[in-house]
């Protein structure tokens, strides 16, 4: 309750200030909020239906905006995104907690794309891990991150025959390799 009383009175002083925030206010928020860029943005800590679909809405929001995804995206999908959103939500519900709500061959579905680069993948995992810390608090966000470098590292090598990339050597704020490319 005091946390409720507590963040309702942040938003309430932060519309009055005009959007600027004091320190004092941030610092006793510090736990349930995070600053960036002037904008407050609230971290979960747990894994929900809710909070998949979240992260499902702003992951493909970003994508469609890409300029190297998009193109991919737009191509395959164009109409079908109303379909294609509630399955991306079944899928890491099933995946996450267990929900059973997906039913499909991830796997073969991707193999059929083609024009698939490395760069590519680049984009995905770090539009996916941008996303992923946005939302989501330190714990949960691993247990996402985990999960979808499996997923890549698969799909890498059925694509490439080799792992190409994976989060960790991802830099978030350059959408660039930290290690250098492997050798082809």
């Amino acid at each position: 309750m005091d946390n409720e009383i507590c963040l309702f009175s942040l938003a309430a002083y932060w519309v009055k200030r005009g959007g600027v925030l004091c320190s004092k206010a941030v610092s006793r928020l510090h736990h349930f909020c995070e600053l960036e860029n002037n904008a407050l943005t609230m971290k979960t800590e747990q894994i929900t239906v809710a909070s998949i679909e979240s992260l499902v809405h702003d992951f493909y929001d970003k994508v469609r905006a890409d300029a190297l995804l998009g193109p991919v995206f737009a191509r395959m999908l164009e109409g079908q995104w109303d379909k294609h959103l509630p399955r991306m939500v079944d899928f890491w519900s099933s995946i996450l907690l267990r929900t059973g709500s997906f039913q499909g061959n991830v796997y073969g579905k991707h193999m059929a794309l083609e024009g698939i680069s490395e760069q590519h993948f680049v984009h995905w995992l770090t539009l996916f891990k941008q996303t992923v810390e946005t939302l989501y608090g330190d714990a949960a966000a691993t247990e996402i991150l985990t999960v979808a470098d499996r997923i890549a590292a698969s799909l890498q090598l059925g694509f490439f025959g080799e792992r190409a990339v994976n989060l960790a050597s991802i830099d978030n704020q350059n959408m660039a390799l930290k290690l250098p490319a492997l050798s082809r």
